[in-house]
């Protein structure tokens, strides 16, 4: 298991970074099309494996209750952690750049509903909850040989990657958005049980937010 899931990250290391090289080659929408291709490759990845797909985050939650309560706690936690850090960053005089996905933002109604159902919802909200908290995080699990030191170093290494991959921001954006990475894999695997449903609904919230007001501004 630890020889194919290493192969398995391999090859997802290879397919991500390498369109999202494409960002500094002048592409647009970079970050929207690195997640769509790298979660649909990790689909068949699981497929191809006969995987079990609750390992990776897809559990029946316990009630609907139980997940509109945790995907709130998510959007929650989400807002502390990761503007309590970013506020700390610029108070320290190095503020993470804004991110493409604002600056870029449509500026009429249809491209902008368009942008928060392909980009907020579809690309961040389900893809990065799947591929960071799902796939990447039990990938590295497996590839560390399991126990409770790989399930950290994995947690670690899905939080690291998630920054990395919003290189855009900065250093300072990097640092944040790992540290951020961390903390929602740790989440994951204790507060909300090892599901990602109510972590894709508070993302997917979170990120409707943040456009619309940005949209509206």
């Amino acid at each position: 298991m630890k020889l194919g899931a290493w192969i398995d990250l391999t090859i997802i290391a290879v397919v991500f970074w390498g369109v999202y090289a494409l960002k500094f080659l002048g592409g647009s929408m970079i970050g929207v099309w690195t997640m769509l291709i790298a979660g649909g490759l990790a689909v068949v990845i699981i497929i191809v494996r006969k995987e079990q797909w609750r390992d990776y985050g897809f559990r029946k939650p316990q009630s609907f209750s139980w997940t509109m309560g945790r995907a709130g706690e998510f959007a929650f936690l989400t807002f502390v952690a990761g503007v309590g850090v970013f506020a700390l960053l610029t108070l320290a005089g190095h503020a993470p750049r804004q991110s493409a996905v604002l600056t870029d933002q449509p500026d009429t109604l249809i491209p902008f509903l368009v942008d928060v159902v392909i980009g907020g919802w579809l690309a961040a909200g389900i893809g990065e909850e799947f591929f960071f908290r799902g796939f990447l995080l039990t990938k590295f699990r497996q590839a560390f040989g399991g126990g409770r030191v790989a399930l950290i170093l994995a947690v670690l290494a899905q939080g690291i990657w998630f920054g990395v991959g919003h290189s855009g921001q900065g250093l300072p954006g990097v640092l944040a958005i790992s540290f951020l990475g961390v903390v929602l894999g740790a989440f994951y695997l204790t507060r909300f049980q090892k599901t990602l449903i109510p972590m894709m609904i508070g993302h997917a919230a979170v990120n409707t937010i943040a456009l619309t007001i940005n949209y509206l501004n």
